[in-house]
């Protein structure tokens, strides 16, 4: 049946509706809503009754500041309506159904850390609290494009996950306590192992450092480089090496030296 406005016509409880759109005239956090169980009367009860531009309720609003999180067309969502009208809709929340479900199990895609070569583990945790076994382990986001956040709770195991929809990765374990970035090849990776106390940095390829002024390094013991082929190094002015006790400079055929001038012992 159609919908006329009114007092008598109030809804005070909630219902359910289906986004139509999402792109407000004015750029508004705003979407527009049909609601499949109500008939246009002004359309002849030939289609569902739309709603005008809908506000969104969000888990922080204000001055240039909040949590935005704008529901897609074609997801289902719960409505209040500000004293009863439905000439002024809230959008309260969002819900899956029959046909939309959560993104859990087949739909988290795992990734492996190429430091443990194993699974970064929100496979496992982020499952249906069924399959789970009750346990609720996760709290979790995931983006329409496969982007991720996961808070991962499980006992002995507990981490915070980042992981892009290709598999680029920020994982921060508390149970080996490392900290772990790496592209989802594994080639190009980063380790902070405060169990180990040791930074560990990989490249399968190149590592460059740039510094628009100075770039200072102290080792508190010893500082070993190890080159496979050739090591260069250029000084615009000045190159001064000094050492405390003794410097030993060892060559395989020979040492050659170039200077317009050469002093020893002076």
């Amino acid at each position: 049946m159609g919908y006329e406005f009114g007092v008598s016509r109030r809804i005070y409880g909630v219902v359910s509706a289906i986004v139509i759109d999402n792109k407000h005239p004015e750029g508004d956090y705003r979407v527009k809503l049909k609601y499949p169980w109500i008939r246009d009367a002004s359309a002849g009860d030939d289609a569902d009754h739309v709603s005008p531009w809908a506000r969104v309720t969000s888990l922080m609003a204000g001055p240039g500041r909040g949590f935005y999180n704008l529901p897609e067309v074609d997801d289902e969502v719960l409505v209040s309506f500000v004293h009863g009208d439905m000439r002024q809709p809230i959008v309260i929340g969002s819900l899956w159904n029959g046909t939309d479900s959560m993104p859990a199990g087949d739909n988290m895609s795992e990734g492996t850390n190429p430091f443990s070569e194993g699974d970064v583990g929100i496979g496992a945790s982020c499952v249906d609290n069924n399959a789970s076994g009750g346990e609720n382990n996760a709290r979790y986001f995931q983006s329409r494009s496969g982007h991720k956040m996961v808070f991962d709770d499980t006992a002995g195991a507990e981490q915070f996950v980042l992981m892009t929809n290709k598999g680029h990765t920020i994982q921060m374990k508390d149970d080996d306590e490392t900290i772990n970035i790496f592209d989802s090849s594994g080639g190009f990776r980063m380790q902070f192992d405060a169990a180990n106390q040791k930074i560990t940095v990989y490249s399968a390829k190149d590592i460059e450092i740039e510094a628009a002024e100075n770039i200072h390094m102290i080792a508190g013991k010893d500082f070993i480089l190890e080159v496979a082929d050739n090591v260069k190094a250029e000084a615009g002015s000045k190159w001064e090496q000094e050492s405390g006790g003794e410097m030993v400079l060892k060559a395989g055929p020979k040492i050659k030296q170039n200077a317009g001038k050469i002093e020893l012992n002076c």
